[in-house]
Protein backbone atom coordinates (compact mmCIF):
# COMPACT_ATOMS: atom_id res chain seq x y z
CA UNK A 1 0.00 0.00 0.00
CA UNK A 2 1.47 3.09 -0.91
CA UNK A 3 1.79 5.57 1.54
CA UNK A 4 1.83 8.93 -0.33
CA UNK A 5 -1.33 8.66 -2.68
CA UNK A 6 -0.91 10.87 -5.78
CA UNK A 7 -4.45 12.24 -6.61
CA UNK A 8 -3.99 15.25 -9.08
CA UNK A 9 -6.67 17.85 -9.59
CA UNK A 10 -7.51 19.00 -12.89
CA UNK A 11 -5.65 22.31 -13.21
CA UNK A 12 -2.87 20.41 -11.75
CA UNK A 13 -3.08 17.39 -14.52
CA UNK A 14 -3.34 20.51 -17.48
CA UNK A 15 -0.15 22.22 -15.54
CA UNK A 16 1.89 19.32 -15.67
CA UNK A 17 0.84 18.45 -19.51
CA UNK A 18 1.89 21.72 -20.41
CA UNK A 19 5.24 21.11 -19.04
CA UNK A 20 5.46 17.80 -20.68
CA UNK A 21 4.58 19.56 -24.09
CA UNK A 22 6.23 22.46 -23.82
CA UNK A 23 8.89 23.29 -26.30
CA UNK A 24 11.78 24.04 -24.60
CA UNK A 25 11.91 22.36 -21.00
CA UNK A 26 14.66 20.71 -18.83
CA UNK A 27 15.01 17.17 -19.05
CA UNK A 28 14.20 16.76 -15.69
CA UNK A 29 11.61 18.57 -15.44
CA UNK A 30 9.64 16.79 -18.11
CA UNK A 31 10.58 13.65 -16.93
CA UNK A 32 9.09 14.04 -13.38
CA UNK A 33 6.23 15.73 -14.99
CA UNK A 34 5.61 12.27 -17.05
CA UNK A 35 5.75 9.99 -14.02
CA UNK A 36 3.99 12.27 -11.71
CA UNK A 37 0.88 11.66 -14.51
CA UNK A 38 1.74 8.21 -14.28
CA UNK A 39 1.48 7.61 -10.51
CA UNK A 40 -2.02 9.87 -10.63
CA UNK A 41 -4.22 7.84 -8.51
CA UNK A 42 -7.22 10.17 -9.34
CA UNK A 43 -10.34 9.81 -11.19
CA UNK A 44 -8.37 10.95 -14.56
CA UNK A 45 -5.18 8.92 -13.71
CA UNK A 46 -3.29 5.56 -14.78
CA UNK A 47 -2.89 4.98 -11.46
CA UNK A 48 0.37 3.00 -12.54
CA UNK A 49 2.70 1.22 -9.81
CA UNK A 50 6.11 2.49 -8.39
CA UNK A 51 7.27 -1.19 -10.15
CA UNK A 52 5.75 -0.08 -13.73
CA UNK A 53 6.62 3.54 -13.84
CA UNK A 54 10.21 2.70 -12.72
CA UNK A 55 10.32 -0.01 -15.44
CA UNK A 56 8.57 2.30 -17.80
CA UNK A 57 11.17 5.10 -16.86
CA UNK A 58 14.03 3.21 -16.20
CA UNK A 59 14.25 4.52 -12.65
CA UNK A 60 14.39 2.67 -9.13
CA UNK A 61 10.97 1.73 -7.42
CA UNK A 62 12.54 3.95 -4.40
CA UNK A 63 13.43 6.77 -6.89
CA UNK A 64 9.70 7.13 -7.61
CA UNK A 65 8.53 7.08 -4.28
CA UNK A 66 10.39 9.85 -3.19
CA UNK A 67 8.48 11.35 -6.15
CA UNK A 68 5.28 11.35 -4.79
CA UNK A 69 6.46 11.57 -1.25
CA UNK A 70 7.92 15.63 -2.85
CA UNK A 71 4.52 15.70 -4.28
CA UNK A 72 2.78 15.50 -1.23
CA UNK A 73 4.72 17.10 0.84
CA UNK A 74 6.14 19.70 -0.74
CA UNK A 75 3.44 20.43 -3.98
CA UNK A 76 3.94 20.70 -7.24
CA UNK A 77 6.53 23.30 -8.15
CA UNK A 78 9.01 21.17 -5.58
CA UNK A 79 8.31 17.69 -7.29
CA UNK A 80 9.22 18.75 -10.80
CA UNK A 81 12.72 19.86 -9.04
CA UNK A 82 15.81 17.75 -8.28
CA UNK A 83 15.80 15.83 -5.69
CA UNK A 84 18.09 15.62 -3.68
CA UNK A 85 19.08 19.65 -3.19
CA UNK A 86 20.72 21.40 -0.34
CA UNK A 87 22.07 18.31 1.21
CA UNK A 88 25.63 19.31 0.31
CA UNK A 89 28.74 17.29 1.84
CA UNK A 90 30.22 19.36 4.90
CA UNK A 91 33.62 20.70 3.90
CA UNK A 92 36.82 18.53 5.25
CA UNK A 93 38.82 21.41 5.59
CA UNK A 94 38.66 25.01 7.25
CA UNK A 95 39.72 27.85 5.61
CA UNK A 96 42.68 27.57 8.13
CA UNK A 97 44.02 24.18 6.59
CA UNK A 98 42.90 25.18 3.42
CA UNK A 99 45.48 27.79 3.33
CA UNK A 100 48.83 26.56 2.99
CA UNK A 101 47.27 24.05 0.07
CA UNK A 102 46.12 27.08 -1.64
CA UNK A 103 49.53 28.11 -1.76
CA UNK A 104 51.08 25.17 -2.31
CA UNK A 105 48.78 25.25 -5.47
CA UNK A 106 49.47 28.91 -6.60
CA UNK A 107 53.11 27.91 -6.44
CA UNK A 108 52.91 24.86 -8.45
CA UNK A 109 50.61 27.08 -11.04
CA UNK A 110 53.24 29.33 -11.51
CA UNK A 111 56.83 27.18 -10.95
CA UNK A 112 57.07 25.82 -14.66
CA UNK A 113 56.02 29.49 -15.87
CA UNK A 114 59.18 31.32 -14.36
CA UNK A 115 62.29 31.47 -17.34
CA UNK A 116 65.25 29.12 -15.91
CA UNK A 117 68.54 31.41 -15.43
CA UNK A 118 71.57 29.85 -16.72
CA UNK A 119 75.61 31.21 -16.44
CA UNK A 120 75.73 30.90 -19.80
CA UNK A 121 72.77 33.00 -20.48
CA UNK A 122 74.70 36.07 -18.78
Amino acid sequence: MQKYIVELTIQERDQIKDIVNAHRMAAHKRRHAQMLLKTDQGEHGPNWTDARVAEAFDVSAPSVGRLRQRLVERGLERALEHGNRGSYRAKVLDGEAEAPTSRWRAWLHVWPRQPCVTAESN
